[in-house]
């Protein structure tokens, strides 16, 4: 192989030498993929299949869906209607899940929750 003194080359000829070697790169790999198809080929002949015998064994195949294992649905998703909303800071709860402090706290003095209820109409 030649060595090249690249330090030599101006930037034109060096953009074309990448080009003549990304030009050369692809058409080695195109070749040489070739021929190890070629070799698999002869090697799965040797042995009495098809690549395609031998490759499909490996694919995934879709699962089955049997009485013993039924696919189930995805719940939809809740989405819980606003119960209740602190009129000071405009903070909504459902009434379900854990309670907000802003409930706690007036609970603790003495205000009932029901004053937080929302009223749909």
């Amino acid at each position: 192989m030649t060595k090249l003194d690249l330090k030599a080359l101006n930037l034109k000829e060096l953009k074309e030498l990448q080009r003549e070697v990304n030009s050369a790169v692809v058409e080695y790999e195109k070749i040489r993929r070739i021929e190890v198809l070629k070799e698999l080929e002869d090697r799965a002949a040797e042995e009495g299949f098809t690549l395609a015998e031998l490759f499909a064994e490996s694919q995934p195949r879709p699962k089955k869906a049997n009485a013993a294992s039924p696919v189930k649905n995805p719940r939809p998703k809740w989405n819980p209607e606003v119960s209740y909303q602190n009129p000071e800071n405009g903070a909504i709860w459902s009434g379900r899940g854990r309670t907000p402090m802003w409930i706690l706290e007036a609970k603790t003095k003495g205000i009932d929750i029901s004053e937080f209820a929302i009223k749909n109409t």
